[in-house]
């Protein structure tokens, strides 16, 4: 066992040549064929066996800064683990050195093994540089792979302050042609796969794909460019785990891709990432249960600050199952909550999830941000279209995009979706929220809306014409500066319609509310210069 000390925090060693390399304990990387949610005109933990990191102090009892803070609370976490620096594998840290076979090593220290005692390697402060790519297959295929931690199990990888992992971007993915696609290739970036494995945590690292650097050259014909399955961090049927404390950025697809396998993730904790200016994805989400994502960030997908273009959905987080149990899946996707979190000035939705009730369930996103971003392609800033989904208690600007709480895409049962909208303040230049699914019982209680439109808006603010069980306790109004002489402002038809308050400061004329049979303004705060009508 190796006992790592302060002086070890940034040693060098001799680069070894482990003998592992070709014995590749899987074929080529594993993709799958995912679907991408193309929306008109665009293309969680419980029961885990550990518990979150503790707030760790920055300083040691010497009053010294300590350079690795996470390392220090994992060993306390962990009494007794082997604790192994990245160093002693043969890494250097300098930013300059290929470190793919030091890297190599120590993933295949850790696979295939179900540690006694807590498996500990740690990442002094610097700059880990893997300056490969994969090529899968045709006459340049090579063997460089991911770096996968196989059927493992009680391991931890701790980034200590400033320890980034960066990897090779200045290539280019060519057309290959191959898969019988328009468009294929075989080139993609290397990251982090976990495959099979449980009760593990990585924890403190920055992972930068360099997307900036990278090129292709314009899709044939116009058509929509393939997905490489260049993730930061992918994880396949892995159970009680913990990411955490983690910068991932710049990346040609996901920053992060959960589940992908039929065999679902189970028991995940998802905490203080912050997921950027990646491709396709902040996250996506395919098979995966029982999971809470807390204190995390999503934003700018899409801008990879470079000339590599942008991969619809380019959403924060998707959750997009492949497949049902019928199909083989061992479990739904759901029981998942995202709780203060943010989805902000991604160039696709900000938030995309459910597919009513095929295989997604019981979602929640709670005490959260969301910002829109402007003059997007599509308004659906969030969707969320799933049976025991909630929305509540949420800051939601939505630009000029809006809310959907139900969404019919041709796939599952709408009448299962009864998604409930509670507690929101929604600040919206658009429609603020949409409700047109017929079929569907959606809930929308004691929210507030607030319009930052202009006098030129000319759609309905909101606009819910069907699939609405309850409009209650919501509050709304309407300034004059904002909807100047329209006549009809918004439309709220809902089967039950009771304890709002809707006001302007009109002082002449009036501002009509279109609402469904039975609605009743003595069962309503409504403010003069409000009519309804049906």
């Amino acid at each position: 066992m190796i006992h790592d000390t302060d002086a070890d925090l940034g040693p060098t060693l001799t680069q070894p040549q482990p003998a592992f390399i070709q014995g590749d304990m899987m074929s080529a990387p594993h993709q799958r064929n995912k679907s991408k949610h193309l929306w008109p005109s665009v293309s969680a933990v419980a029961c885990s066996s550990f518990l979150l990191l503790p707030s760790y102090a920055q300083t040691k009892p010497s009053g010294r800064p300590d350079p690795c803070p996470l390392l220090t609370a994992e060993k306390q976490a962990y009494p007794g683990a082997t604790v192994r620096s990245i160093t002693s594998y043969g890494a250097r840290g300098d930013g300059a050195t290929d470190e793919y076979l030091a890297f190599q090593m120590m993933a295949a220290d850790i696979s295939n093994q179900r540690f006694a005692r807590r498996q500990i390697v740690y990442f002094p402060k610097g700059t880990y540089y893997i300056d490969r790519y994969a090529v899968t297959r045709g006459p340049w295929a090579n063997h460089n792979q991911n770096i996968r931690l196989l059927k493992a199990s009680n391991f931890s990888l701790i980034g200590c302050t400033g320890s980034v992992v960066s990897f090779k971007g200045n290539f280019t993915i060519t057309n290959d042609h191959f898969s019988g696609r328009s468009w294929y290739s075989a080139r993609h970036q290397l990251g982090f796969e976990i495959r099979n494995a449980s009760n593990f945590r990585i924890s403190g690292l920055e992972l930068n794909g360099n997307v900036d650097k990278l090129s292709r050259p314009p899709s044939p014909n116009g058509k929509p460019l393939s997905e490489t399955p260049s993730y930061g961090i992918q994880t396949n049927a892995s159970s009680n785990y913990e990411l955490s404390h983690l910068k991932i950025h710049h990346f040609a697809c996901d920053g992060l891709f959960i589940g992908g396998d039929f065999n679902a993730d189970l028991n995940g904790t998802i905490h203080a990432v912050d997921s950027y200016n990646n491709a396709r994805q902040g996250m996506s989400i395919m098979q995966a249960r029982s999971f809470r994502i807390t204190n995390s960030s999503f934003r700018n997908t899409g801008l990879t600050d470079g000339a590599y273009p942008s991969h619809a959905p380019a959403a924060g987080v998707d959750i997009e199952p492949d497949g049902t149990p019928a199909d083989g899946v061992t479990a739904r996707t759901g029981d998942m909550v995202f709780d203060a979190c943010r989805f902000v000035n991604n160039k696709g939705s900000q938030f995309v999830g459910g597919d009513n009730g095929r295989n997604t369930e019981n979602v929640t996103i709670r005490n959260s941000e969301f910002v829109g971003r402007a003059g997007n392609k599509h308004p659906y800033v969030i969707i969320l279209s799933a049976p025991g989904s909630v929305i509540e208690n949420n800051h939601i600007d939505t630009i000029d995009g809006g809310v959907y709480p139900s969404f019919s895409e041709g796939i599952g049962d709408m009448k299962t979706v009864n998604t409930i909208v509670r507690g929101n303040t929604i600040r919206s230049s658009g429609v603020g929220l949409q409700a047109a699914d017929a079929g569907a019982s959606v809930v929308i209680e004691n929210n507030t809306f607030i319009s930052t439109h202009g006098p030129d808006y000319r759609d309905d603010f909101p606009n819910i014409r069907a699939g609405v069980a309850s409009f209650s306790g919501n509050k709304l109004s309407y300034p004059h500066k904002n909807f100047g002489s329209r006549s009809v402002v918004g439309i709220i038809k809902a089967s039950t319609f009771m304890n709002n308050s809707i006001t302007t400061d009109l002082t002449g004329g009036n501002y009509t509310i279109k609402v469904g049979a039975g609605a009743d303004a003595a069962n309503n705060i409504v403010g003069a210069h409000i009519l309804f009508a049906q």
